[in-house]
């Protein structure tokens, strides 16, 4: 149990603010029949395709376009840390040793 206790103030806890919204399916009646499709942001994509746009990742279905926007942020680290934002992740450091990580507890917030 001591163990336990002595590791719990150095474990950082990961939160990702993920939001998601959808938009319906466009269909498009033709000669010689209907077709599904989706857009976003005027790209017109086929039922079945997927994509990655900053820190969003978008699917299209016959339901509709899913996306969903990923981000972990780490709000406060301990004074000897410093925090680096690289994408949709941020990771806490030793300021004296970037290439360590902080031994510390790190406080994670919704972006």
């Amino acid at each position: 149990m001591n163990t336990l206790a002595a590791l719990i103030p150095l474990l950082a806890i990961v939160v990702c603010n993920s939001q998601c919204f959808s938009r319906p399916p466009i269909t498009q009646v033709t000669g010689s029949g209907s077709t599904i499709h989706c857009e976003h942001n005027g790209l017109v994509l086929s039922v079945g395709s997927k994509f990655t746009e900053g820190c969003m990742s978008c699917s299209c279905q016959t339901t509709g376009l899913f996306c969903c926007i990923n981000r972990y942020e780490i709000t406060h680290v301990p004074d000897h840390c410093k925090v680096i934002r690289d994408g949709c992740r941020d990771t806490a450091v030793m300021k004296n040793n970037p290439s360590e990580p902080c031994d510390g507890p790190i406080i994670n917030a919704p972006s």
